[in-house]
């Protein structure tokens, strides 16, 4: 997974995409400044949820101001569908397609189904999978951090 920090108020990202490592140096306090006690809690972060819950901490009761948007790779989205890093890296080998922007261009992606190869209904499959969440025939659906991905697997 890839992180980027954004202004809450206005969206704005103020930092390129970065690992997580990146990501917790970013947020990581001057112990001249903040003390040791919250140094402390900032080495007990492990995750993008103990950096939010820290960030919470850190803001002491008043509302935090910075946002992080958790971007994931391919792999990633495979792995979050069951697979394993070995299914995963054939998969995306022979072709499967992660489509991470379905819901916004549903009908973009259904017109030129139905001109070019899909079969009679295919499109309505698809408009009930992006609607219901529930994969269809050699589909996948995923959700990271509230966003869906669909995954178009080539078996």
């Amino acid at each position: 997974m890839k992180y980027r920090v954004f202004d809450i108020d206005n969206k704005a990202e103020y930092t390129k995409e970065m690992s997580f490592d990146e990501l917790k140096d970013f947020f990581e306090p001057d112990i001249k400044i903040f003390g040791e006690e919250m140094h402390d809690k900032w080495e007990e972060v492990n995750d993008v949820d103990d950096l939010r819950e820290y960030l919470e901490y850190k803001a002491d009761g008043m509302r935090v101001e910075d946002g992080i948007e958790v971007i994931p790779d391919d792999m990633d989205i495979l792995l979050e569908d069951n697979c394993t890093k070995a299914e995963a890296k054939k998969y995306l080998e022979t072709g499967t397609t992660i489509y991470r922007d379905l819901e916004e261009g549903l009908e973009g992606y259904c017109e030129e189904w139905d001109n070019c190869c899909a079969d009679d209904g295919y499109s309505d499959m698809v408009r009930e999978m992006v609607r219901t969440h529930k994969p269809c025939t050699d589909w996948g659906c995923v959700e990271i951090e509230g966003k869906w991905y669909y995954i178009m697997y080539v078996l």
